[in-house]
C-alpha cells in the first residue's frame, strides 16, 4: 500500500456506525531494507487486496492516530484510553479569542495559568500566556505535542505557553485524560495535549475580528492569513500562515467592583476566633506620605514635606492590618496583563514516491506582556538620620533635644509608580523528517527537532536599597548645597547619588527617583535537541485478527542558560554608606546566573492483542499495552509502562481499562535555576506584624522524578437504536509521590503556627529569636522557600462524562447537535511530606502546599452546548455550570467560620455566538458575546495584604465579565 493510499478515506459498514476502521497492516519482512528501497528503488511495488486488485485501483481508508495511542485507531471512542478529538472549528465558535481559551472552557482544565485569570504577585513567572492545566495537577505535568511531537518549553519553569502555537492551519486538538508517559515520554502524568494540523489543506483561510468588554476594556484585535498549495501532480505541498493578536488587558483592580471594599478573611479559625470576612481593610503602619515607627515622633506620619498628624489607626483586623483609618491600599495594581503575539507557521512535503515522502516544518512565535503589578514599599527598613536637612525644623529640633540620632520610616512609594513587569518570549521550533511504508505495509517516520526559546524577563521601577539608603542620608555640604553622605566621607563612590527627600507624597525629585529605582533584568533560554524513529505495523495475525504494534527509539538534549544584572551571590558594595537594610541589587526580584544541560534517551514499544472477536458474549475483546524506559543524565533509568484492554460485549457498547506507571522528569528550572532572593511580604502569625523578608532559593541538581501511578477505566455507547447518540463516562484516579515544588513563605509560616512550630517545614524559618519569643523583634529575616524538592503527594480521583446528539428535526429543519461534558472530583488529597496530615481538597478553593496558592476544585465542572445550523445561519449556546465552593484558612481542615464566610456560591455563564455564511462565498461573519448576563466574580477574600491580591478565584471564575467579538472568517481556492 501506498502512502498516498494510506490518506485517502474510505466508509465501511460498521456495527459503530459510519465511522472510518484502522487499517490493518499485514505481516512484513526486514524493517531497514524496506525503508532503503522506498527512498532509493524507487519504492515498493504495489501490496494486492483479497481480490487481487492494487491499492490504485481501490479506494482504502484513511489513516487515522488517535493521540492516546501510536498505533491506528478508528476515533476516540475506540481507543483503549480516554481522549477527546475536538474540532477546531467548534472551539472557535465557544470562544473566538483563542483555541487556548476555549480549550480552558473544558471542564477537564482546571486552574490554568491564563491571560484572563488575573495575576498573583510573582516575579520568576511570565505575567501573561496561556499554560493549560489537567485536572489542577499543574501544566507541569501535561505534555504538549505538536503533530505528535514534544513542543520546546516556552517558560522559564519549563512549560509551554500555547497561545504561540499555530492556530488558523489547526485541524483539530486531541485531549488525552490519562498518564501515557509509555506511550510519549516523560511529563505526560495528568495528560496530553496534541495540536493537530491540517496538513493536506489547499486554498486560502483568514480571519480578522476584535473584541471588547462591557466596561469598555480588555480590548482584543486578531487577523491571521493561510494557503496551502499542491505542485507537481500533487507531490510537492507547502502551507504558509502568520497570526497576529493585540490584547490591551485590564489596567487596574479597581476598574472592578471587587476592588474596592478591601475585603480580607482574617482570625485564627479557632472556635474563639473564628475566620471572618471584613471589608475596607488597609495595610497597618504605613503611609503613602512615610510612617514613622520609633523616636519622638514614632506614630505620626508625614501629610506633606512639612506636616506631621497622628497616625489613625482604625479598628484592628488582627496581623497588622485595620479597617479605616489612615492605612492604606498599596495594591491597585493590574488586573489582566496585556498581550501582544505574532506567530509564523510554514510546511513543504515533498512525495518521493508512492511510499515515502520528507518534510520541513518551522513555527516561530513571540509574546509580549505587560502589567502594573504593585507599588513599591518598605516597611521600616529607611534609617533617617538626625541632621537630614529635608526634615522639617520642629521634627529636627525634637531629635536633638531628644538626643535621638535616628529614626525608623514605613512608606508606600506611590510617588514613584508602579512595579512594571515586562515579559518578551520568542520560540522557534524546526521539524524536519520522513515517513512513509515498505515491506507488506509497515509504516515508518524518522524525525529531527530543533527548539530555541528565549524568554526576556524585566521588572521596572523597583528600588534599589543600597542606592536607597545612599539617597536618604542628606546632608549639607560646605557650601550649604543638599548632598549624599556618601560623596563627603568616600569621594568616588555614588557620585551619581541624587539625594532624596521622603518625607511626605510628591516630595522626591523625578532625578532622585531615577536614582533609587531601576530595572531587573534577566534573559533565559532553552534549547531541544531531539531525534526519533519509529515503526509500526502487524508482526502477524492470530485468529481474531491482526497484532498491531509500534517501536521506537529517540534522543534528546535539552539545556538552559539564564543571565541577568541582579545576582544575589554578588552583594553590591555599600562601604561608607549609613543605614542599609539591605545588599541586594533590587527591592524584588534578584536572579544569578544558571547553566545546565540534560541528556535523554528513550526505548518504546506498544502493541495491540486482539482476543475473542464476534463471540456470543463478546463482540471483541482486545489487550493492549506499552512500555518505555527513560535513562536521564540526572537522575538515571527509569521504567514506565501501560497495561489495559478493551471489551466490547456486544456491538454498541465498548468497556475500557488501563492502568500505567508514569513520571515527570525535573524541569531545567527545576534543575539548575540560578541562585534567587526576593524580598516579599509575609503576614506572621507568631509576631503579629506584616512585613517584608528575604525569600531565598534556586535549582536543586539532586532532585529525583516524579512518580506516578494511574488508573482509568470507562465505557464508550454508541446504539444503533438511536444513531446520532454517543455516550461515554470514565473514572480516573491518578496518585503522584516525590511531587516537585516549592512552598511559598506564607504557607510555611502558616504550617509552622499551626503545627505548634513542630513541623520540620520550620526549619527553612529565619528568625532572631526562639519562637518563644512573640515580639515584632522576632519577625522572621529569611525563608528559604523557592528551592524546588520532592516535596510529598498529590492525589485525585474523579470522573469525567462525555455525551452528543447530532440529528435533523423535522419541525425546525436544518441540522441540531447537543453536546455535554462534565468533570467530577471525588477526591483531591494533598500531603506537604514533612509528618503533617493529608488534607482534602475536593470542592475547596486555597489548595496550597504543593499547588500554587490560589485555585480552586470545584465537585462538578459541566459545559452544555447546542448548536443548530439552517443554511445560512448558525446558532450556538453553551452554558458553563462551576460548582460552589468552601474556603479553608491556611491548612486548617477543621477551621471555624463566622456567618458563612466559607463559601463561594456556584456560577453559571451564558456563552452564545451567531454566524452568517454568505452564500456565494465560503465567508462567515459572526458575532459572539461571552458571558452574556455579565455574571460577576464571586468574592473570595485573601488571607493577607488585602487588594494586592484582587478577591476573586480568578482561575476558576470570569474576571471580565460580558464580552463581545466581532468578525469574518473565510477560506476560497
Amino acid at each position: 500500500m501506498s502512502l498516498a493510499a494510506l490518506r485517502r478515506k474510505k466508509t465501511l459498514d460498521s456495527p459503530w456506525g459510519n465511522i472510518p476502521k484502522r487499517w490493518r497492516f499485514r505481516c512484513g519482512s526486514m524493517l531497514l531494507p524496506g525503508i532503503a528501497a522506498a527512498f532509493f528503488e524507487g519504492g515498493l511495488a504495489h501490496a494486492e487486496g483479497p481480490d487481487g486488485s492494487t491499492d490504485s485501483e481501490e479506494t482504502v481508508l484513511e489513516e487515522v492516530v488517535v493521540t492516546g495511542s501510536r498505533l491506528k485507531q478508528a476515533d476516540e471512542f475506540v481507543a483503549p484510553i480516554p481522549v477527546a478529538m475536538m474540532r477546531a472549528e467548534d472551539l472557535r465558535r465557544s470562544a473566538p479569542t483563542s483555541i487556548a481559551d476555549a480549550l480552558n472552557q473544558k471542564p477537564v482544565f482546571a486552574n490554568s495559568l491564563s491571560n484572563n485569570n488575573g495575576t498573583e504577585v510573582d516575579f520568576t513567572q511570565q505575567a501573561g500566556g496561556n499554560f493549560l492545566n489537567m485536572r489542577s495537577l499543574g501544566p507541569e505535568r501535561l505534555l504538549v505535542l505538536l503533530d505528535g511531537r514534544r513542543v520546546p518549553p516556552t517558560n522559564a519553569n519549563g512549560i509551554v505557553d500555547v497561545n504561540l502555537m499555530p492556530q488558523l492551519l489547526l485541524e483539530r486538538v486531541d485531549v488525552v485524560k490519562a498518564g501515557v508517559s509509555a506511550v510519549y515520554g516523560a511529563d505526560a502524568v495528568s495528560g496530553v495535549v496534541n495540536y493537530v494540523i491540517d496538513k493536506d489543506f489547499t486554498g486560502w483561510r483568514g480571519y480578522a475580528q476584535g473584541g471588547e468588554s462591557s466596561r469598555g476594556d480588555n480590548e482584543m484585535f486578531a487577523a491571521g492569513l493561510a494557503w496551502g498549495g499542491s505542485f507537481q501532480n500533487d507531490r510537492l505541498h507547502v502551507l504558509l500562515s502568520v497570526e497576529h493578536t493585540d490584547s490591551d488587558g485590564i489596567g487596574r483592580k479597581s476598574e472592578r467592583r471587587l476592588h474596592d471594599p478591601g475585603y480580607l478573611l482574617t482570625g485564627s479559625g479557632t472556635a474563639a476566633d473564628p475566620y471572618r470576612v471584613l471589608s475596607d481593610v488597609r495595610q497597618s503602619s504605613v503611609t503613602y506620605g512615610g510612617f514613622i515607627g520609633s523616636g519622638p515622633f514614632a506614630g505620626q506620619h508625614f501629610i506633606d514635606s512639612n506636616t506631621l498628624a497622628p497616625y489613625d489607626p482604625g479598628q484592628p483586623a488582627g496581623r497588622g492590618y485595620q479597617m479605616g483609618g489612615d492605612g492604606v491600599d498599596w495594591g491597585n495594581g493590574g488586573l489582566i496583563p496585556s498581550l501582544e503575539t505574532d506567530s509564523l507557521f510554514g510546511r513543504v512535503s515533498w512525495e518521493i514516491n508512492p511510499n515515502a515522502s520528507v518534510f520541513v516544518q518551522a513555527a516561530y512565535g513571540e509574546s509580549r506582556t505587560e502589567i502594573d503589578n504593585h507599588l513599591d514599599f518598605n516597611f521600616f527598613g529607611m534609617t533617617i538620620f538626625s541632621g537630614n536637612p529635608y526634615l522639617p525644623d520642629f521634627v529636627q529640633q525634637g531629635l536633638t533635644d531628644t538626643g535621638t540620632p535616628a529614626f525608623v520610616m514605613s512608606r508606600i512609594h506611590r510617588d514613584f509608580g508602579f512595579l512594571v513587569n515586562d515579559f518578551r518570549n520568542e520560540a522557534l521550533n524546526l521539524t524536519v523528517g520522513a515517513e512513509g511504508v515498505f515491506a507488506n505495509e509497515w509504516s515508518w517516520d524518522i524525525y529531527y527537532t530543533y527548539g530555541d526559546v528565549e524568554m526576556d524577563g524585566r521588572v521596572h521601577n523597583q528600588t534599589q536599597p543600597v542606592n536607597v539608603a545612599a539617597a536618604l542620608d542628606a546632608v549639607l555640604d560646605t557650601n550649604g548645597n543638599i548632598v549624599c553622605n556618601v560623596t563627603l566621607t568616600h569621594p568616588g563612590r555614588f557620585d551619581d547619588c541624587v539625594p532624596l527627600n521622603i518625607f511626605g507624597e510628591g516630595s522626591p525629585s523625578q532625578a532622585a527617583i531615577d536614582f533609587v529605582t531601576g530595572t531587573t533584568i534577566f534573559l533565559v533560554e532553552h534549547d531541544l535537541n531531539e531525534v526519533g524513529v519509529a515503526f509500526s505495523g502487524s508482526p502477524l495475525t492470530v485468529p481474531a485478527g491482526p497484532v498491531q504494534t509500534a517501536f521506537g527509539a529517540s534522543h534528546r538534549r535539552l539545556s538552559i542558560r539564564q543571565t541577568g544584572n541582579s545576582d544575589p551571590s554578588q552583594p553590591v558594595d555599600a562601604t561608607g554608606i549609613r543605614g542599609v537594610y539591605s545588599t541586594l541589587p533590587f527591592s524584588v526580584g534578584n536572579y544569578g546566573s544558571a547553566d545546565g544541560s540534560v541528556e535523554v534517551d528513550e526505548f518504546f514499544a506498544e502493541g495491540s492483542v486482539p482476543v475473542l472477536a464476534d463471540r456470543a458474549w463478546a463482540y471483541s475483546l482486545e489487550l493492549n499495552g506499552a512500555v518505555r524506559y527513560i535513562d536521564h543524565s540526572t537522575f538515571g533509568g527509569e521504567t514506565v509502562w501501560k497495561l489495559g484492554f478493551t471489551y466490547e460485549p456486544f456491538a454498541d457498547l465498548r468497556l475500557r481499562f488501563t492502568r500505567s506507571a508514569d513520571i515527570r522528569a525535573p524541569s531545567l528550572f527545576n534543575l539548575f535555576a540560578s541562585t534567587q532572593q526576593i524580598i516579599a511580604p509575609v503576614s506572621d502569625p507568631l509576631t503579629g506584624v506584616s512585613g517584608i523578608t528575604a525569600q531565598i532559593g534556586g535549582g536543586n541538581p539532586n532532585l529525583n522524578p516524579e512518580s506516578a501511578d494511574t488508573v482509568s477505566f470507562g465505557l464508550g455507547y454508541r446504539p444503533n437504536w438511536l444513531p446520532g447518540l454517543t455516550l461515554s463516562v470514565d473514572y480516573y484516579d491518578i496518585e503522584i509521590t516525590d511531587a516537585i515544588n516549592t512552598v511559598n513563605s506564607q504557607t510555611i509560616v502558616d504550617v509552622c503556627h499551626a503545627s505548634g512550630y513542630t513541623d520540620p517545614l520550620c526549619d527553612l524559618v529565619t528568625r532572631p529569636f526562639p519562637v518563644s519569643n512573640t515580639t515584632p523583634e522576632n519577625f522572621p529575616t529569611a525563608i528559604a522557600s523557592l528551592t524546588s524538592i520532592n516535596i510529598g503527594f498529590l492525589r485525585t480521583k474523579g470522573f469525567d462524562i462525555e455525551a452528543a446528539y447530532q440529528f435533523e428535526p423535522d419541525r425546525l429543519g436544518g441540522n441540531l447537535h447537543i453536546s455535554a461534558s462534565a468533570n467530577h472530583v471525588s477526591s483531591f488529597e494533598v500531603n506537604n511530606g514533612t509528618g503533617g496530615p493529608t488534607l482534602e481538597f475536593e470542592g475547596v478553593y486555597g489548595p496550597g502546599l504543593v499547588r500554587k496558592s490560589l485555585g480552586g476544585l470545584p465537585e462538578w465542572r459541566a459545559n452544555l452546548v447546542l448548536t443548530y445550523e439552517r443554511a445560512p445561519w448558525t446558532f450556538f449556546v453553551q452554558e458553563r455550570f462551576i460548582d460552589s465552593l468552601d474556603r479553608i484558612g491556611g491548612v486548617q481542615p477543621n477551621a471555624v467560620y463566622a456567618d458563612g464566610s466559607n463559601h463561594i456560591e456556584s456560577m453559571l455563564y451564558t456563552d452564545i455566538t451567531v454566524e452568517f455564511e454568505f452564500p456565494a462565498a465560503e465567508v462567515r461573519v459572526f458575532a459572539s458575546v461571552n458571558n452574556l448576563f455579565d455574571k460577576d466574580a464571586p468574592p473570595v477574600p485573601s488571607t493577607s495584604f488585602p487588594n494586592l491580591y484582587y478577591p476573586a478565584a480568578g482561575s476558576v471564575h470570569d474576571l471580565v465579565g460580558r464580552y463581545f467579538t466581532l468578525g469574518i472568517r473565510g477560506s476560497f481556492d
